[in-house]
């Protein structure tokens, strides 16, 4: 059984890079375009579309970096025998529902060009830092008590930190 969840651990190890991987060909390709757009005559428009394109690909890109982070420190946890607590794991959740919510709108807004739902996307990222913040404090708590160890502690600050940063990069993309 363990070696069947080893197995499963590799194969959503490999998915995710091979996606980090995709994301990375397509911020080269996308960002090789953009660049070969600047060369020709823009408007003032133009040029600045260009270039918050090329900052909007470069954060998605970062936020894929992160995401690798996570599947990366999960496996480690994996290959460690190390878990989080129930109390952790729910804070987590948390955490990666607004995450996802957040995603979700913002690639929704970018798609459609809605700048609507784009306003929605900043405060998502302010209520994610601050809850982010709150859980690292309660998870301070939780070490100070002996209730969880210094390694699934260092791990879920990590996976916190990241999820915080995931928050920004998708703050700072324009719709």
């Amino acid at each position: 059984d363990t070696d069947r969840s080893r197995g499963l651990g590799d194969v959503y190890k490999r998915q995710v890079q091979r996606k980090e991987d995709l994301i990375d060909k397509y911020e080269r390709r996308l960002g090789e375009y953009l660049i070969q757009l600047t060369k020709r005559e823009m408007n003032t428009a133009q040029t600045r579309q260009t270039s918050l394109y090329l900052h909007t690909i470069n954060d998605f890109e970062r936020i894929g970096d992160h995401a690798s982070y996570i599947a990366h420190m999960s496996n480690e946890m994996h290959d460690n025998h190390t878990n989080f607590s129930q109390t952790a794991w729910d804070e987590l959740n948390v955490v990666m529902d607004a995450v996802r919510e957040e995603i979700n709108v913002t690639c929704n807004a970018f798609m459609n060009d809605d700048r609507e739902a784009a306003q929605r996307v900043a405060p998502l990222g302010v209520v994610i830092t601050r809850l982010c913040d709150e859980l690292k404090m309660r998870h301070a708590e939780r070490l100070s008590q002996g209730k969880c160890g210094l390694e699934e502690g260092t791990v879920f600050s990590d996976i916190l930190n990241s999820f915080g940063r995931i928050a920004s990069h998708l703050s700072l993309i324009h719709i």
